[in-house]
């Protein structure tokens, strides 16, 4: 049985997850063999050096193996006039063969001088590289394979080649037109941050993602040469933007910055893209849950400011008598407006916000039931028992049971 041997090269290197790139002509488009890193220095022109570098290099029955401004390596070699159908020269790469660090990654930012800008995008193609533990097994199967496609006859010659020389060219000159397109894409950027802070202000989720999303194609300059130093100067403007969308959304301030201290004293942990990234979209998922669970926005003034009173003083005991000596109105008229506008009774909205309060603890503390109570406000366990019953149904008690017997199954 004869075997294809260019599918047992494919399926080779498809095993390895290393790209195969097929070369007709120097004309031919081959900006994905790289990843698109090349692509985002805007040097398209790059991409046909490269074509015709590789046609006009590669001799029959040598294979090439060189680094490229990245180091990076690949290989390219000259296919057999019988395999020609598929095309003319074969490109393998890129890959490594040990996963890059931040300090040698600035290293080599330093020694090329690729603008800082690039470093976010520089760290994503890194991490998309294939890394082969097995260097040296990988390079003497993919001679042999080669070998055979030449059908074992005369010597396979393996040539060591310097970096590549187009590679230098990381950085397209400024033009009048250049100039233009960078006014446009400063113009959309804003009209983007500015659809992240309507969507956060209103609490949905999904438009803020959607928006941070198409954010992220745009480069901002970098101040710092230390990448994980500028993802998190990053982080620390989105926390402060994010917070006033949510201020505009109807959120107290003092239930904003308690979100907002949370999330600063995380930022200084993030060191990597991946974990910026994660972090960011965490952020605003916070914050548009906060703008969900105490936007009032939609209230007249008086009923804000009594929600408010109620949220910032839950744990001294508030009660309707308290609350309208406090906004210096009449009881009897707060408690009309009040329950018009939120279908409910003060005194009934207080011990809802309780009870939700209490569940948060429940949920997440092993706080002692006595102390919960006293933390929404209520000295008395029996009665916050009674009131947390008549809510969920069931006592503080039977809710924990509910709740730890369900993270054990």
């Amino acid at each position: 049985m004869q075997v294809d041997l260019w599918k047992v090269l494919e399926a080779f290197l498809e095993n390895f997850n290393v790209n195969l790139t097929l070369i007709s002509s120097k004309e031919d488009d081959i900006t994905k063999f790289d990843l698109g890193i090349r692509k985002i220095f805007g040097n398209q022109n790059t991409y046909e050096k490269i074509a015709a570098y590789v046609c006009d290099t590669c001799e029959s029955r040598k294979l090439y193996v060189l680094q490229d401004v990245f180091e990076t390596e690949y290989c390219m070699f000259c296919l057999p006039e019988e395999e020609r159908s598929v095309g003319n020269y074969c490109l393998i790469g890129p890959y490594q063969n040990e996963k890059v660090e931040e300090n040698w990654l600035n290293e080599l930012v330093q020694t090329h001088k690729i603008p800082t800008i690039y470093m976010g995008e520089l760290q994503e193609y890194y991490q998309a590289m294939p890394i082969l533990p097995n260097y040296q097994e990988f390079k003497e199967c993919l001679i042999s394979i080669i070998r055979m496609l030449y059908k074992n006859e005369g010597k396979l010659e393996i040539c060591y080649l310097d970096h590549f020389t187009w590679t230098e060219e990381l950085t397209a000159p400024e033009n009048q037109e250049e100039s233009n397109l960078s006014a446009n894409l400063i113009e959309e950027r804003y009209k983007i941050e500015n659809d992240l802070m309507k969507a956060i202000s209103q609490g949905n989720i999904d438009a803020a993602l959607n928006a941070t999303a198409r954010m992220s194609s745009f480069r901002i300059a970098d101040r710092f040469k230390e990448a994980s130093r500028n993802y998190r100067n990053f982080l620390i403007t989105a926390n402060t933007l994010y917070r006033k969308a949510a201020e505009m959304g109807g959120v107290h301030p003092y239930l904003i910055d308690k979100v907002s201290c949370a999330l600063a004293k995380k930022i200084e942990t993030v060191c990597t893209r991946a974990e910026y990234s994660h972090f960011n979209r965490e952020m605003i998922r916070r914050y548009c849950m906060l703008v969900q669970n105490y936007s009032f926005q939609k209230y007249t003034p008086l009923v804000r400011k009594a929600m408010n009173y109620i949220e910032l003083n839950i744990s001294q005991g508030v009660s309707l008598k308290n609350l309208s000596e406090e906004l210096n109105v009449n009881a009897s008229y707060l408690s009309t407006v009040f329950k018009k506008e939120m279908g409910q009774t003060v005194t009934e909205y207080i011990n809802q916000r309780r009870v939700e309060i209490a569940i948060l603890y429940l949920n997440t503390s092993s706080m002692q039931i006595q102390d919960i109570a006293f933390r929404v406000g209520i000295c008395d366990v029996n009665y916050f028992s009674k009131v947390f019953k008549k809510i969920t149904g069931m006592t503080p008690t039977k809710y924990r049971e509910k709740v730890l017997s369900a993270t054990k199954m």
